[in-house]
């Protein structure tokens, strides 16, 4: 259900411009390997981004904060509380050639 609601809300634009923590928060709960690495999931999240127009600076975020941001998503969602991490790191949609970096 949770992959339902990321992907329903991810392709909202609008709501993706202004929500990608929250898709976020939701793509990674319902994330079927609790181990994995999370690649699937920003693949998904970036491509999701981009067709709403933006992108997000990872390489700029923190991981343990951005962790910490997630976490608290994840146990609160619809909070704002990765919206509110990742809003400084929000750029224009990069080109998919970009995305890789």
């Amino acid at each position: 259900r949770a992959m339902d609601i990321a992907l329903k809300k991810g392709q909202d634009k609008e709501f993706m411009r202004q929500n990608p923590g929250e898709v976020m928060g939701y793509l990674a709960f319902g994330h079927p390997f609790l181990d994995g690495n999370g690649r699937a999931i920003m693949v998904v999240h970036s491509e999701l981004a981009r067709r709403a127009g933006i992108s997000i600076d990872w390489a700029s975020t923190d991981k343990d904060d951005f962790l910490a941001a997630l976490t608290q998503e994840i146990e609160d969602p619809g909070k704002g509380h990765l919206d509110r991490y990742l809003k400084p790191y929000i750029r224009s949609a990069m080109t998919q050639d970009k995305l890789v970096d």
